[in-house]
Protein backbone atom coordinates (compact mmCIF):
# COMPACT_ATOMS: atom_id res chain seq x y z
CA UNK A 1 0.00 0.00 0.00
CA UNK A 2 2.81 2.72 0.98
CA UNK A 3 4.23 1.72 -2.53
CA UNK A 4 1.17 2.42 -4.43
CA UNK A 5 0.54 5.81 -2.42
CA UNK A 6 4.71 6.56 -3.22
CA UNK A 7 4.47 5.54 -6.52
CA UNK A 8 1.49 7.95 -7.24
CA UNK A 9 2.53 10.84 -5.61
CA UNK A 10 6.17 10.75 -7.91
CA UNK A 11 4.14 10.95 -11.25
CA UNK A 12 1.97 13.95 -9.46
CA UNK A 13 5.53 14.97 -8.80
CA UNK A 14 6.81 14.65 -12.09
CA UNK A 15 3.51 16.28 -13.79
CA UNK A 16 4.07 19.04 -11.32
CA UNK A 17 7.19 19.21 -12.97
CA UNK A 18 6.33 19.55 -16.09
CA UNK A 19 4.18 21.91 -15.69
CA UNK A 20 5.94 24.80 -13.73
CA UNK A 21 9.05 23.92 -17.00
CA UNK A 22 9.47 27.19 -19.22
CA UNK A 23 7.23 26.23 -22.50
CA UNK A 24 10.88 26.88 -24.05
CA UNK A 25 12.02 23.75 -22.54
CA UNK A 26 9.19 21.71 -23.37
CA UNK A 27 9.58 21.78 -27.48
CA UNK A 28 11.05 18.61 -29.03
CA UNK A 29 14.87 18.83 -30.20
CA UNK A 30 14.03 18.20 -33.45
CA UNK A 31 11.48 21.13 -33.94
CA UNK A 32 14.08 23.44 -32.62
CA UNK A 33 16.69 22.60 -35.20
CA UNK A 34 14.16 23.03 -37.94
CA UNK A 35 12.94 26.33 -36.41
CA UNK A 36 16.97 27.36 -36.17
CA UNK A 37 17.48 26.33 -39.95
CA UNK A 38 14.58 28.23 -41.40
CA UNK A 39 16.35 31.97 -39.50
CA UNK A 40 18.74 34.36 -41.11
CA UNK A 41 21.87 33.61 -39.93
CA UNK A 42 21.84 36.87 -38.17
CA UNK A 43 19.08 35.73 -36.03
CA UNK A 44 20.29 32.61 -35.10
CA UNK A 45 22.52 33.96 -31.68
CA UNK A 46 19.65 35.60 -30.42
CA UNK A 47 18.05 32.38 -30.96
CA UNK A 48 20.16 30.21 -29.40
CA UNK A 49 20.37 32.65 -26.13
CA UNK A 50 17.12 31.78 -25.27
CA UNK A 51 17.70 28.87 -23.35
CA UNK A 52 20.20 26.67 -22.88
CA UNK A 53 18.05 23.79 -24.01
CA UNK A 54 17.99 25.90 -27.22
CA UNK A 55 21.35 26.48 -27.36
CA UNK A 56 22.30 22.89 -27.29
CA UNK A 57 19.67 21.69 -29.85
CA UNK A 58 20.26 24.39 -32.49
CA UNK A 59 23.07 23.01 -34.33
CA UNK A 60 24.38 24.95 -37.52
CA UNK A 61 27.38 25.60 -39.41
CA UNK A 62 29.72 28.48 -38.45
CA UNK A 63 33.49 28.78 -39.73
CA UNK A 64 35.25 31.06 -37.09
CA UNK A 65 37.01 33.83 -38.87
CA UNK A 66 39.30 34.14 -35.83
CA UNK A 67 41.47 31.26 -36.43
CA UNK A 68 44.30 33.46 -39.06
CA UNK A 69 44.31 36.86 -40.62
CA UNK A 70 41.50 36.91 -43.49
CA UNK A 71 42.54 38.08 -47.01
CA UNK A 72 39.55 40.40 -47.81
CA UNK A 73 39.32 42.36 -51.11
CA UNK A 74 39.64 46.05 -50.88
CA UNK A 75 36.87 47.41 -52.33
CA UNK A 76 32.76 46.59 -51.46
CA UNK A 77 30.64 46.36 -55.15
CA UNK A 78 27.88 48.47 -55.33
CA UNK A 79 25.29 45.99 -53.74
CA UNK A 80 27.67 45.88 -50.75
CA UNK A 81 29.39 42.26 -51.14
CA UNK A 82 32.59 41.92 -49.80
CA UNK A 83 34.73 38.68 -50.54
CA UNK A 84 36.43 36.92 -47.77
CA UNK A 85 39.22 34.10 -48.35
CA UNK A 86 39.97 31.87 -45.26
CA UNK A 87 43.59 30.08 -45.71
CA UNK A 88 42.76 28.22 -43.06
CA UNK A 89 39.60 26.32 -44.45
CA UNK A 90 40.12 27.54 -48.42
CA UNK A 91 37.00 28.53 -48.85
CA UNK A 92 35.82 32.08 -50.33
CA UNK A 93 32.77 33.45 -48.33
CA UNK A 94 30.75 36.24 -50.03
CA UNK A 95 29.30 38.27 -47.17
CA UNK A 96 26.62 41.36 -47.77
CA UNK A 97 26.67 44.56 -45.60
CA UNK A 98 24.83 47.38 -45.52
CA UNK A 99 27.99 49.78 -45.93
CA UNK A 100 27.44 51.41 -49.12
CA UNK A 101 31.48 53.18 -50.48
CA UNK A 102 31.29 53.84 -54.40
CA UNK A 103 34.54 53.94 -55.60
CA UNK A 104 36.79 53.67 -52.15
CA UNK A 105 39.20 51.37 -51.52
CA UNK A 106 39.68 49.18 -48.09
CA UNK A 107 42.99 50.08 -46.12
CA UNK A 108 42.95 48.22 -42.94
CA UNK A 109 39.69 46.83 -40.74
CA UNK A 110 39.12 46.58 -37.27
CA UNK A 111 38.00 43.20 -35.27
CA UNK A 112 34.71 45.76 -34.44
CA UNK A 113 33.78 45.88 -37.80
CA UNK A 114 34.84 49.67 -39.15
CA UNK A 115 37.27 50.02 -41.94
CA UNK A 116 39.13 52.17 -43.26
CA UNK A 117 38.38 53.68 -46.93
CA UNK A 118 40.26 56.00 -48.88
CA UNK A 119 37.56 57.65 -51.74
CA UNK A 120 37.97 58.74 -55.36
CA UNK A 121 38.63 62.12 -54.57
CA UNK A 122 41.15 61.77 -51.44
CA UNK A 123 38.99 61.31 -49.02
CA UNK A 124 39.79 59.42 -46.07
CA UNK A 125 36.69 57.79 -43.82
CA UNK A 126 35.69 54.89 -41.71
CA UNK A 127 32.47 52.51 -42.46
CA UNK A 128 31.18 49.80 -40.62
CA UNK A 129 30.47 46.30 -42.61
CA UNK A 130 27.62 45.81 -39.62
CA UNK A 131 25.14 48.80 -39.72
CA UNK A 132 27.17 50.74 -42.85
CA UNK A 133 27.30 53.59 -40.53
CA UNK A 134 30.35 56.37 -42.38
CA UNK A 135 32.33 58.70 -40.12
CA UNK A 136 34.40 61.38 -42.57
CA UNK A 137 37.78 62.02 -40.85
CA UNK A 138 39.91 64.02 -43.20
CA UNK A 139 41.17 64.69 -46.28
CA UNK A 140 44.32 62.91 -47.92
CA UNK A 141 46.93 65.88 -49.09
CA UNK A 142 48.48 62.78 -51.29
CA UNK A 143 46.85 60.78 -53.96
CA UNK A 144 48.61 57.51 -53.31
CA UNK A 145 50.65 56.19 -50.13
CA UNK A 146 49.71 54.11 -47.32
CA UNK A 147 47.00 54.88 -44.45
CA UNK A 148 47.38 52.92 -40.90
CA UNK A 149 44.88 53.65 -38.04
CA UNK A 150 46.59 54.05 -34.38
CA UNK A 151 45.64 54.95 -30.81
CA UNK A 152 42.02 52.66 -31.24
CA UNK A 153 40.56 52.41 -27.81
CA UNK A 154 38.16 49.67 -28.43
CA UNK A 155 35.34 51.29 -27.84
CA UNK A 156 34.30 51.20 -31.99
CA UNK A 157 34.07 55.17 -32.08
CA UNK A 158 35.87 56.19 -34.74
CA UNK A 159 36.15 59.53 -33.46
CA UNK A 160 38.90 58.09 -31.20
CA UNK A 161 40.46 56.80 -34.11
CA UNK A 162 43.78 58.21 -34.96
CA UNK A 163 45.06 57.90 -38.69
CA UNK A 164 48.34 57.96 -40.10
CA UNK A 165 49.14 58.60 -43.95
CA UNK A 166 52.63 58.01 -45.47
CA UNK A 167 53.76 58.76 -48.84
CA UNK A 168 57.19 58.14 -50.81
CA UNK A 169 58.85 60.74 -52.17
CA UNK A 170 61.78 60.67 -54.03
CA UNK A 171 64.30 61.01 -51.48
CA UNK A 172 62.38 61.01 -48.05
CA UNK A 173 58.76 60.77 -46.80
CA UNK A 174 55.51 62.86 -45.82
CA UNK A 175 53.31 62.27 -42.95
CA UNK A 176 49.85 63.42 -42.59
CA UNK A 177 48.03 62.76 -39.66
CA UNK A 178 44.37 63.17 -37.54
CA UNK A 179 43.79 63.21 -33.73
CA UNK A 180 40.18 62.68 -34.56
CA UNK A 181 39.89 67.01 -34.11
CA UNK A 182 42.57 68.52 -36.80
CA UNK A 183 45.03 67.37 -39.65
CA UNK A 184 48.68 67.85 -39.66
CA UNK A 185 51.35 67.91 -42.56
CA UNK A 186 54.91 67.01 -42.07
CA UNK A 187 57.95 66.41 -44.91
CA UNK A 188 60.81 64.58 -44.04
CA UNK A 189 64.24 66.61 -44.88
CA UNK A 190 65.40 65.39 -48.13
CA UNK A 191 67.90 62.56 -47.66
CA UNK A 192 69.20 59.50 -49.30
CA UNK A 193 66.34 57.64 -48.69
CA UNK A 194 64.29 55.55 -51.65
CA UNK A 195 60.66 53.89 -49.30
CA UNK A 196 60.10 50.51 -50.83
CA UNK A 197 56.48 49.78 -51.63
CA UNK A 198 56.42 48.43 -48.36
CA UNK A 199 53.62 49.52 -45.59
CA UNK A 200 55.28 51.08 -42.90
CA UNK A 201 54.92 49.78 -38.95
CA UNK A 202 54.58 50.83 -35.77
CA UNK A 203 57.06 49.25 -33.56
CA UNK A 204 57.27 50.98 -29.98
CA UNK A 205 55.21 53.86 -30.93
CA UNK A 206 57.68 55.09 -33.68
CA UNK A 207 56.47 54.21 -37.41
CA UNK A 208 59.11 52.63 -38.98
CA UNK A 209 59.67 52.28 -43.25
CA UNK A 210 62.21 50.44 -45.12
CA UNK A 211 64.29 51.53 -48.37
CA UNK A 212 66.89 50.47 -50.47
CA UNK A 213 69.86 48.57 -48.85
CA UNK A 214 67.94 47.70 -46.11
CA UNK A 215 67.84 51.34 -44.66
CA UNK A 216 65.62 52.56 -42.12
CA UNK A 217 63.10 55.81 -41.35
CA UNK A 218 62.09 56.36 -38.35
CA UNK A 219 59.13 59.25 -37.89
CA UNK A 220 58.09 59.96 -34.42
CA UNK A 221 54.52 61.20 -34.52
CA UNK A 222 54.59 62.83 -30.97
CA UNK A 223 57.58 64.82 -31.67
CA UNK A 224 56.84 65.09 -35.25
CA UNK A 225 60.46 64.23 -36.19
CA UNK A 226 61.81 62.28 -39.46
CA UNK A 227 65.49 60.42 -39.26
CA UNK A 228 67.16 58.28 -41.58
CA UNK A 229 69.16 55.50 -39.63
CA UNK A 230 72.69 54.94 -40.51
CA UNK A 231 72.25 51.56 -39.52
CA UNK A 232 71.64 48.45 -40.51
CA UNK A 233 72.95 48.44 -44.13
CA UNK A 234 71.82 45.87 -45.70
CA UNK A 235 70.52 42.63 -44.87
CA UNK A 236 73.70 40.53 -46.40
CA UNK A 237 75.70 39.38 -49.73
CA UNK A 238 73.70 36.27 -49.63
CA UNK A 239 70.09 36.88 -49.38
CA UNK A 240 68.95 38.26 -53.04
CA UNK A 241 65.49 39.21 -53.25
CA UNK A 242 62.23 40.55 -54.87
CA UNK A 243 59.88 41.76 -52.16
CA UNK A 244 60.60 43.16 -49.05
CA UNK A 245 57.90 43.31 -45.83
CA UNK A 246 57.97 44.65 -42.61
CA UNK A 247 56.43 43.03 -39.65
CA UNK A 248 55.92 43.48 -36.09
CA UNK A 249 55.65 40.54 -34.02
CA UNK A 250 55.68 40.45 -30.32
CA UNK A 251 58.01 43.97 -30.13
CA UNK A 252 60.55 42.77 -32.43
CA UNK A 253 60.85 44.36 -35.90
CA UNK A 254 60.68 41.40 -38.76
CA UNK A 255 61.66 41.32 -42.51
CA UNK A 256 60.47 38.98 -44.88
CA UNK A 257 62.10 38.92 -48.29
CA UNK A 258 60.68 37.28 -51.06
CA UNK A 259 62.06 36.13 -54.50
CA UNK A 260 60.43 36.18 -57.82
CA UNK A 261 59.52 32.48 -57.78
CA UNK A 262 58.19 32.20 -54.56
CA UNK A 263 61.17 29.88 -52.67
CA UNK A 264 62.89 30.64 -50.67
CA UNK A 265 61.66 33.05 -48.62
CA UNK A 266 63.93 34.52 -45.67
CA UNK A 267 62.89 36.61 -42.53
CA UNK A 268 64.92 38.25 -40.71
CA UNK A 269 64.89 39.70 -37.26
CA UNK A 270 66.11 43.54 -36.13
CA UNK A 271 68.57 43.14 -33.71
CA UNK A 272 67.83 46.66 -32.01
CA UNK A 273 71.42 46.32 -29.71
CA UNK A 274 73.84 46.04 -32.57
CA UNK A 275 71.45 47.32 -34.81
CA UNK A 276 71.95 44.82 -37.41
CA UNK A 277 69.52 42.16 -39.57
CA UNK A 278 70.08 38.84 -38.21
CA UNK A 279 68.45 35.81 -40.09
CA UNK A 280 65.80 33.34 -38.78
CA UNK A 281 66.24 29.75 -38.42
CA UNK A 282 62.45 29.33 -37.41
CA UNK A 283 59.36 31.13 -36.38
CA UNK A 284 58.61 29.00 -33.24
CA UNK A 285 54.88 28.81 -32.77
CA UNK A 286 54.36 31.89 -35.42
CA UNK A 287 52.80 32.57 -38.69
CA UNK A 288 53.29 35.76 -41.07
CA UNK A 289 51.17 36.59 -43.70
CA UNK A 290 52.44 38.93 -46.02
CA UNK A 291 50.86 41.82 -48.49
CA UNK A 292 51.56 45.00 -49.86
CA UNK A 293 49.41 46.87 -48.14
CA UNK A 294 48.84 44.81 -45.09
CA UNK A 295 51.56 42.13 -43.27
CA UNK A 296 50.45 40.41 -39.92
CA UNK A 297 51.79 38.15 -37.81
CA UNK A 298 49.81 35.62 -35.42
CA UNK A 299 50.99 34.02 -32.21
CA UNK A 300 49.63 31.19 -32.40
CA UNK A 301 47.65 30.05 -35.54
CA UNK A 302 46.67 26.43 -35.97
CA UNK A 303 49.19 23.77 -35.44
CA UNK A 304 49.42 22.95 -39.01
CA UNK A 305 49.58 26.50 -39.92
CA UNK A 306 52.51 27.69 -37.38
CA UNK A 307 56.46 28.73 -38.75
CA UNK A 308 55.15 29.15 -41.84
CA UNK A 309 55.25 32.09 -44.34
CA UNK A 310 51.54 33.04 -46.10
CA UNK A 311 51.19 35.06 -49.79
CA UNK A 312 47.93 36.22 -51.04
CA UNK A 313 47.72 33.60 -53.07
CA UNK A 314 46.41 30.24 -53.65
CA UNK A 315 46.34 26.73 -56.10
CA UNK A 316 43.34 25.47 -57.55
CA UNK A 317 39.53 27.29 -57.10
CA UNK A 318 38.22 27.24 -53.27
CA UNK A 319 34.42 26.79 -52.67
CA UNK A 320 32.61 29.80 -52.95
CA UNK A 321 30.23 30.44 -50.02
CA UNK A 322 27.57 33.08 -49.43
CA UNK A 323 27.24 33.45 -46.07
CA UNK A 324 26.65 36.12 -43.08
CA UNK A 325 29.38 37.58 -40.89
CA UNK A 326 27.79 37.17 -37.51
CA UNK A 327 28.62 37.14 -33.57
CA UNK A 328 28.18 33.93 -31.58
CA UNK A 329 28.98 33.54 -28.10
CA UNK A 330 31.61 36.46 -28.74
CA UNK A 331 33.43 34.91 -31.46
CA UNK A 332 33.40 36.30 -35.15
CA UNK A 333 32.34 34.26 -37.97
CA UNK A 334 30.96 32.92 -41.02
CA UNK A 335 26.93 31.63 -41.49
CA UNK A 336 26.43 30.24 -44.94
CA UNK A 337 23.27 31.76 -46.04
CA UNK A 338 20.31 28.77 -45.93
CA UNK A 339 18.02 30.58 -48.00
CA UNK A 340 19.71 32.66 -51.23
CA UNK A 341 18.51 32.81 -55.34
CA UNK A 342 21.82 34.86 -56.28
CA UNK A 343 24.82 32.39 -57.36
CA UNK A 344 28.10 33.49 -56.32
CA UNK A 345 30.20 30.56 -58.55
CA UNK A 346 29.16 32.51 -61.55
CA UNK A 347 30.61 35.89 -59.81
CA UNK A 348 33.98 34.42 -58.22
CA UNK A 349 34.91 31.15 -60.87
CA UNK A 350 33.05 27.73 -59.25
CA UNK A 351 35.44 25.17 -57.34
CA UNK A 352 34.63 22.50 -54.19
CA UNK A 353 37.67 23.42 -52.19
CA UNK A 354 38.92 19.88 -52.25
CA UNK A 355 42.18 20.84 -54.28
CA UNK A 356 44.86 23.27 -53.75
CA UNK A 357 45.19 25.96 -51.18
CA UNK A 358 46.87 28.94 -49.77
CA UNK A 359 50.14 29.14 -50.85
CA UNK A 360 53.02 28.73 -47.82
CA UNK A 361 56.43 28.75 -47.38
CA UNK A 362 57.59 26.22 -44.72
CA UNK A 363 60.60 27.41 -42.33
CA UNK A 364 61.12 24.16 -41.04
CA UNK A 365 61.11 22.26 -43.73
CA UNK A 366 63.22 25.18 -45.90
CA UNK A 367 60.12 24.32 -48.97
CA UNK A 368 56.92 25.98 -50.03
CA UNK A 369 54.47 23.90 -51.75
CA UNK A 370 55.79 23.06 -54.85
CA UNK A 371 58.57 25.28 -54.09
CA UNK A 372 57.42 27.47 -56.70
CA UNK A 373 54.43 29.97 -57.06
CA UNK A 374 54.21 29.25 -60.81
CA UNK A 375 50.28 28.47 -61.54
CA UNK A 376 48.58 30.10 -58.43
CA UNK A 377 46.56 32.64 -58.54
CA UNK A 378 47.34 36.22 -57.31
CA UNK A 379 44.58 37.79 -54.72
CA UNK A 380 46.43 41.28 -55.32
CA UNK A 381 43.23 43.81 -54.87
CA UNK A 382 43.02 41.85 -51.69
CA UNK A 383 44.38 42.35 -48.09
CA UNK A 384 45.09 40.41 -44.99
CA UNK A 385 42.85 41.99 -41.93
CA UNK A 386 42.22 40.14 -38.33
CA UNK A 387 38.23 39.63 -39.06
CA UNK A 388 38.33 38.34 -35.49
CA UNK A 389 40.31 38.66 -32.25
CA UNK A 390 43.56 36.73 -33.69
CA UNK A 391 46.49 36.93 -31.15
CA UNK A 392 49.22 40.19 -32.15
Amino acid sequence: MQLVIRCERDKNDMAMHDSQRPWSESLPELLISMICHRLHPMDIPCFRAVCKHWNNSSEFTFYPADLTPILISDTITDSGLLRCYSPYFNKMFVVRTPLRAPGSRIFSLEPNGWAMLRGPEKTVSLGNLFNGSTFKTTESEFCGGYFCSSGEDGTGDPELCGIVGMYATTYGVKFQSWDGESTKYFEGQRSEFAMLQCKPVLHKGLWYCIGERARLGVFDPMKSEWRVLEEPNGFGPDLAYKNCYLVESQEELLAVLTVVNGAPINVLRLNEEEMTWERMESLGSRAIFTGTVTSRSMANPPVAMANKVYLPKFYGCPQVIQAALIVSRGSLGFVPERSSSESVDTMLGSGNGDNGGAWFYDLELDSGVDKQIIGCKSLMQYIWVDLGRASP
